[in-house]
């Protein structure tokens, strides 16, 4: 957790979800985030079973401009920051969309950081999600 609280304090950017604030309190712990109202893209890309469930789908100018969205929050991270964030799990379920259906990056865990001068990153361990 405190590897992803100091990732996040070093990341402002519209694309990113906004970090609040945090706790650590003996053995609790807590980071609190901006509240995004529309949840996660994948709610909006895959289709539930349940007839009874309204899922509105994207139409595809929506959908471009989310893809433009997350692709300027993963150039930020990349270029822009102070130090660079490299994020290793980015999916549907990790992009989350707020009132005006705007894409934030959320989900830090398993995210890298590297200065600026690092042009090539060696990892030793798989990250991400199987299947991504």
């Amino acid at each position: 957790m405190e590897r992803t609280l100091l990732m996040r304090l070093r990341a402002y950017y519209v694309n990113v979800v906004t970090l609040l604030g945090y706790c650590f309190e003996g053995r609790k712990k807590a980071l609190v985030y901006e509240f995004v109202p529309n949840g996660s893209l994948e709610k909006f890309i895959y289709t539930d079973s349940n007839p009874l469930k309204t899922t509105p789908h994207l139409e595809s100018e929506r959908l471009f401009q989310i893809s433009i969205g997350i692709a300027q929050g993963l150039e930020y991270l990349h270029r822009e920051c102070n130090t660079r964030m490299l994020h290793f799990d980015i999916k549907l379920h990790n992009i989350l969309l707020d009132e005006n259906f705007f894409p934030k990056i959320s989900d830090f865990g398993l995210s890298k950081l590297c200065t600026m001068k690092e042009s090539i990153i060696s990892m030793l361990d798989a990250r991400g999600t199987k299947g991504i």
